[in-house]
């Protein structure tokens, strides 16, 4: 069902071959907010000057028709932006995807030129012929100094919130002139965001869940309320239980990012419920250590979705979902008309022209592409 929420339909024609731009049109093209991002500009017939995410000016092609990518979670964004056939190396994670693969079988042929972060097969990158390289600060660094490539430096962190994220989008879009489809993508994410935002807006705060977000196999990493996770709660209405109060009821971060916590945190917390990405509720129930606790006497204990990535990161993906997700789960009543498998259906044939089936969309909301099951 998807009349509950107003549907914007944005159709984007591009009258030029694989979506690039001309001279003018790069010269009106709006930038991001962020003034890093907005300093686009031409200087040849065959290539143009932009600021990248680290603040550096870079020469890049026109038109970047082989591209090497190096980072997981922003994988997904060529697919979004409809440039994925010009990706043409990348690192092992990308394809690890088990969705990817399934929507992209192609994506197992792409060539493989980093492992870890700054571990670069610098000649191997050199014989792709690559014309253009996305990664992350550290690669950027490193493959300057050995490789006459144009790098544009990307970046992501824990703490990526969503104007973050759709900054992110911009950003690449920008890069691959494909500023309609990232905006595309941010009328997206702003109309399911909002929407739950206003069903949860009533809930009294001395009423709002405690949300433990378990992660790991240990089901004791989780992120305290200086990162994403912080506001993919409250957006939710939903309170972060990894949260510390002073006396003087201030609240302080339990830790920068993600931390393992113990036992004895979890249980004065006393979470209303709990989220795992890993293994199973059973797990928990069965574990005399979280007996005590109310999301376990009650059995509320959760498996989050995932999808291309894990939703447990800051991604494009979990960014529109996660916040839905988890408000029906927690409210079901007041989200009974909301059906996440056609919203599902929706993003995927809407950013990625593909058509989720039954099974596969049993399997995000289950949790199993984080596995071989």
């Amino acid at each position: 069902m998807r009349s509950f929420i107003p549907i914007v339909l944005i159709v984007c024609i591009f009258t030029l071959s694989g979506g690039c731009i001309s001279h003018s049109d790069l010269n009106s093209t709006p930038g991001l907010d962020d003034p890093v991002n907005s300093n686009l500009h031409t200087n040849s017939s065959s290539f143009r000057n932009i600021t990248d995410m680290s603040g550096t000016v870079v020469q890049i092609p026109a038109c970047p028709q082989k591209v090497a990518l190096f980072s997981g979670p922003i994988a997904q964004i060529p697919y979004i932006l409809g440039v994925s056939d010009r990706i043409a190396a990348t690192t092992p994670g990308m394809k690890q995807s088990l969705l990817l693969q399934e929507i992209d079988p192609s994506l197992l042929n792409l060539t493989d030129v980093r492992g870890a972060t700054g571990e670069v097969d610098y000649e191997i990158l050199t014989i792709t012929g690559v014309d253009m390289v996305l990664c992350p600060p550290l690669d950027g660094q490193l493959i300057k100094k050995r490789a006459k490539i144009p790098v544009v430096v990307i970046k992501n962190t824990q703490g990526d919130s969503f104007k973050q994220i759709v900054d992110q989008v911009k950003f690449i879009g920008l890069v691959f002139n494909q500023t309609d489809k990232a905006e595309q993508y941010e009328t997206f994410i702003h109309r399911i965001n909002d929407f739950v935002s206003t069903r949860v807006a009533s809930i009294p705060d001395d009423t709002r869940l405690k949300v433990f977000c378990g992660y790991d196999t240990s089901h004791m990493m989780t992120y305290g309320n200086d990162t994403f996770l912080q506001e993919r709660l409250n957006v939710a209405g939903c309170k972060n239980a990894a949260i510390l109060e002073s006396p003087n009821n201030t609240v302080e971060k339990i830790t920068p990012s993600q931390s393992e916590v113990t036992m004895e945190q979890i249980l004065a917390w006393n979470p209303d419920v709990i989220i795992i990405d890993s293994g199973s509720p059973d797990e928990i129930y069965s574990d005399k250590r979280w007996a005590p606790i109310n999301a376990v006497r009650n059995h509320r204990v959760y498996v989050q979705p995932q999808g291309i990535f894990k939703w447990s990161r800051p991604n494009a993906e979990s960014a529109v979902f996660y916040s839905m997700w988890l408000a029906k789960t927690v409210y079901p009543d007041r989200f009974s008309d909301v059906n996440l498998s056609d919203i599902l259906r929706e993003y995927f044939k809407e950013f990625f022209n593909y058509s989720l089936n039954d099974l596969q969309i049993e399997k995000i909301l289950r949790g199993s592409y984080s596995s071989n099951s």
